[in-house]
């Protein structure tokens, strides 16, 4: 299978549009940068890649969620909103930064083996595919890559990690909000989102 891959927004040619992706993602990047702001700024994300992601849809498709945790529960109420709650696997991928390690679980039950179903994976920041590169590999042990159409909704994901998880070839679509210019030595995507995502969404000191 050849992975269809979809860019919204370049970072490499910044834009000064006040409105829709270019103004979000220059509120992600910026410097203190607020909690709310860094939700309006990945919603205002999402609602873009939902909108693309359904255009490839059909009203009467399957869909089954699967945010990573912590940042895609940011990304996850626009998504359970504007496909009308589908049902919703939430998993955790704890990366050690400098490393190829993740840590992985399930927070209840995995999804089940089944056939037809559109499974669309969330992640808010992709820097290197190790989470999903770690969460495919899960998929394929249960069978779910099967019968099945996956798909990766990012609002921010390096070029690098692109083509590491293009080249596994299970994915139908990959809708990247914006493409970064790199990875620095740290881990982290160029321009930066000044903190680790996570901590900026759910930790009030962040």
């Amino acid at each position: 299978m050849s992975t269809e891959l979809r860019v919204l927004y370049d970072a490499r040619f910044a834009s000064e549009e006040d409105s829709g992706i270019p103004a979000a993602f220059r509120m992600l990047t910026r410097k203190g940068t607020s909690r709310e702001e860094t939700h309006l700024a990945v919603q205002t994300i999402t609602e873009e890649l939902s909108a693309h992601l359904r255009r490839e849809l059909l009203d009467s498709d399957e869909l089954i969620l699967l945010p990573v945790l912590r940042a895609a529960i940011a990304m996850w109420p626009v998504m359970n909103r504007e496909f009308h709650s589908p049902v919703t696997h939430f998993c955790v991928g704890d990366k050690v930064k400098g490393t190829d390690r993740v840590d992985f679980m399930w927070l209840k039950t995995p999804p089940h083996r089944g056939r037809g179903a559109n499974v669309v994976i969330l992640d808010t920041v992709v820097a290197t595919g190790d989470t999903i590169l770690r969460l495919l590999h899960d998929l394929e042990e249960r069978n779910i890559l099967e019968g099945n159409s996956l798909h990766l909704l990012s609002c921010y994901a390096s070029p690098i990690a692109l083509e590491r998880i293009g080249s596994k070839n299970v994915l139908r679509s990959i809708i990247v909000g914006v493409v970064s210019e790199g990875v620095d030595s740290d881990g982290y995507l160029i321009p930066r989102t000044n903190g680790d995502i996570g901590e900026k969404l759910f930790e009030s000191g962040a």
